[in-house]
């Protein structure tokens, strides 16, 4: 996959990449130069258009990348539209709920059995506590005291 398709782009990278989409113009220097490098856009004489990378990229900025999308063949961009910007095509998914309700019913015993070993491990180590507690309350009472006058 290429490296334009994945890398972070800043809000007005983003948004310079839009407005190159819809052909519009007034986009940063610095901008432009970073769509470059990744391969978004190129410059055939005097302003810059898309890639077919830079239209699918285009493509996923407006919502969640088009994971069942037909990326084949990509949607053409007009450059003199200037409406919304395109939106992914995709496919629902469905799923069962009776798998995640079972995998979530697993996660909450485990849960449980986490957190009543900890108890019992607390109850312990209060009671052992307790015994050493009293283990010296007793020696200590079994000893003389001393009285220095």
């Amino acid at each position: 996959m290429h490296r334009g398709l994945l890398a972070p782009l800043s809000p007005h990278e983003e948004a310079a990449l839009r407005r190159m989409a819809h052909g519009l113009d007034g986009v940063e220097a610095r901008h432009a130069d970073r769509l470059r490098k990744l391969g978004l856009i190129t410059s055939d004489g005097q302003s810059p258009c898309l890639t077919a990378l830079g239209r699918l990229r285009c493509l996923t900025l407006a919502g969640p990348p088009p994971l069942f999308a037909d990326i084949s063949r990509p949607r053409p961009i007009n450059s003199d539209a200037r409406s919304d910007p395109p939106r992914p095509a995709v496919v629902p998914v469905y799923f069962s709920e009776r798998e995640y309700l079972e995998k979530a019913r697993r996660n909450l015993l485990e849960l449980r059995r986490q957190r009543a070993a900890l108890h019992e491990e607390r109850v312990r180590a209060v009671a052992e506590s307790r015994l050493r507690i009293e283990s010296s309350l007793a020696l200590l009472q079994r000893t003389p005291r001393h009285d220095p006058c």
